[in-house]
């Protein structure tokens, strides 16, 4: 078994390919993309440094309604003490395949689990309690 290592210390939350070669991975608030079926991994900045005040995001999941339109939810933390602290939910789209991404709004300020699409027009989240 061949090892591939990233550039993090963050826990894996999830990997997910859309296809034999390209997929995605995201650890903490960093999120990474493949081409070539996992044997490189490149890190992608998908946010603005500030974007998120005083806090900083973490991505737990990523999914891909169809090749162009991908989303990704997780939360904006802020360390209080030794603590981590959810100040608001985290909601990322793109339109392009991956290229560039933007922060959609919720009506939750809750940490968002996990996402998954039944095509292009159904779609949930699985987060934590408002």
């Amino acid at each position: 078994m061949e090892s591939y290592p990233l550039n993090t210390t963050d826990d894996i939350n999830e990997i997910y390919f859309r296809n034999d070669d390209n997929g995605y991975l995201v650890a903490g608030r960093k999120m990474y993309s493949t081409r070539d079926a996992g044997k490189t991994w490149q890190e992608i900045r998908i946010y603005r440094s500030g974007e998120f005040g005083a806090g900083r995001p973490e991505f737990l999941s990523i999914r891909f309604s169809d090749k162009k339109r991908g989303y990704v939810v997780g939360s904006v933390l802020r360390t209080s003490g030794d603590d981590d602290i959810v100040v608001d939910s985290l909601l990322m789209r793109t339109e392009d395949g991956g290229d560039t991404w933007r922060r959609i709004s919720v009506p939750s300020k809750a940490e968002l689990f996990h996402l998954d699409f039944d095509g292009n027009s159904r779609g949930w989240i699985v987060g934590d309690q408002a």
